[in-house]
């Protein structure tokens, strides 16, 4: 123990005698670690920022969407069919199912006319999208569902381009001619800013929706639906599973044959999976970041393993003094190994605080940056193995030094 603090004592004298070359040969480790470090931050601060925005989304859910075919022909998904698809699949998990029935039409206020996204859907929509936050009024209830009432929540920024400062709930809108009745405004929060709604939307029952909206008049069991949603409700579902089950069942359904050439006139949306892609994706980005980063690291070790073979050949004498005293080789390359040591060290210390500094700087700017625990162990860790991997060719070069010659050495 004696002798590693004295060499390390030694080291840090050996930095000190020498102040600004031994800056300068950390300048490379301290870039290259504040680099490494920040950057591995920023990758992870992006991934963070992906499963938050698909988190709001429900990753766990899995929608249906049903659009003309190549010939122009729209064939709707009807009740039954979302019925029978659940019996379908009730072997492999228990749902919450929330069909929905949306179109895109002319809300009218007063003289005020606005293009929207019309959505019909059930009560269990808030439990679905659990980012939607009712500002004022409230949700419809399953009695006016039943009753197929013409009641409407409306989404935040059609209420002020509709109301302006007025209060819209219970005040009457015109859809396809006829009034509804505002009984609430909701924001959809990240999950529509992400589907790029920009909470302009009308929310309306789906009964209202099926038989009011898309003029069918007909039993319940055929009313239409343009999306369905499925959330397992069983623990542990296999989703990628139930998704291609989902797929099977149209298919055989509509009676689209793929190997036909035949094309789906549905699409079956499983948001884990593009979570999975997004984090490969930012995953491979940020390890690319961190070897380029690392570059600078390597240049930096180059430059700390030039400085030590300076080192050595600047003391020469004082090695062979050592050596003539009894020093053994092993003091020796333990000794110059201490001193790439705490040039990388420290210099990795500077560059951790010079990463916290830039992602104090970037919070300013509204970039949430966290330096990771894992960020610092892999500057230590980096650090580290510079310092040895550069710092020891030098240092054995020191100890196989002839103390004779060394002494002689001018």
């Amino acid at each position: 123990m004696n002798v590693l603090i004295e060499n390390i004592n030694m080291a840090l004298t050996s930095l000190r005698g020498s102040a600004l070359r031994s800056i300068l040969t950390m300048l490379g480790i301290i870039i290259g670690v504040a680099a490494v470090v920040l950057l591995v931050s920023l990758g992870q601060f992006v991934q963070s920022g992906i499963r938050a925005q698909f988190a709001s989304l429900r990753v766990d859910q899995i929608s249906v969407f049903v659009f003309p075919d190549s010939s122009g022909r729209f064939r709707p998904l009807r009740m039954r069919d979302v019925e029978y698809i659940t019996e379908q699949l009730a072997p492999i998990s228990t749902f919450r199912v929330m069909p929905q029935y949306e179109e895109a039409l002319s809300v009218l206020r007063g003289s005020r006319e606005l293009n929207t996204l019309i959505n019909g859907v059930t009560t269990d929509y808030i439990l679905m999208k659990p980012s939607t936050v009712i500002s004022r009024g409230r949700f419809f209830n399953d009695a006016e569902v039943e009753s197929i009432a013409r009641v409407a929540v409306i989404g935040t920024t059609l209420a002020q381009r509709l109301f302006g400062s007025e209060d819209p709930v219970g005040q009457d809108i015109r859809i396809n001619m006829t009034s509804y009745q505002v009984i609430g405004v909701a924001s959809l929060g990240a999950s529509g800013d992400l589907l790029g709604t920009g909470n302009n939307f009308v929310l309306v029952p789906l009964t209202t929706a099926q038989t009011r909206l898309s003029g069918e008049q007909t039993t319940p069991d055929e009313r239409p639906t343009t999306t369905v949603v499925f959330q397992p409700t069983s623990p542990n579902p296999d989703l990628p599973y139930i998704t291609n089950r989902i797929t099977e069942i149209l298919r055989e359904m509509r009676g689209i044959d793929p190997s036909t050439g035949e094309v789906d006139d549905f699409f079956v949306l499983f948001l884990g999976s593009f979570l999975d892609t997004f984090t490969s994706i930012i995953g491979v980005f940020t390890t690319f970041l961190g070897i380029t980063a690392g570059i600078s690291l390597l240049v930096g070790g180059i430059g700390v393993m030039n400085i030590m073979m300076v080192t050595v050949t600047e003391r020469t004498r004082e090695v062979g003094l050592r050596k003539a005293l009894g020093a053994e080789n092993r003091d020796i390359v333990f000794q110059f190994l201490i001193e790439a040591l705490a040039i990388t060290f420290v210099g990795g210390a500077v560059g951790v605080l010079l990463a916290f500094l830039l992602a104090l700087g970037a919070g300013v700017l509204g970039f949430g940056i966290v330096i990771q625990a894992t960020s610092i162990l892999l500057a230590v860790v980096v650090s580290a193995s510079i310092g040895i991997f550069f710092g020891i060719y030098p240092a054995q070069r020191a100890a196989r030094l002839n103390p004779i010659e060394a002494l002689r050495y001018e």
